[in-house]
């Protein structure tokens, strides 16, 4: 019995469309744009790797809807 508990428990974690923030760190639309930091200043880069915005920044997170927030 705790065995299938456990099994349900489980399916509920997958199926839930909460779980995938638990594991994903990384955005998954493509056309994103990274954080990276460069002689500790932030930029970002493409998926490619090409910087598309100088490192200028003494913060940068993830872009979610277009934007993303920095700190100058």
């Amino acid at each position: 019995m705790m065995r299938r508990s456990l099994i349900a428990v489980v399916i509920l974690m997958v199926s839930s469309p909460i779980y995938p923030y638990f594991y994903s760190e990384q955005p998954v639309d493509p056309d994103s744009y990274y954080p990276i930091v460069q002689n500790g200043a932030w930029g970002y880069i493409d998926r490619r790797g090409k910087i598309v915005i100088k490192p200028q920044f003494e913060t940068a997170n993830y872009f979610s809807g277009g934007m993303a927030l920095v700190r100058q």
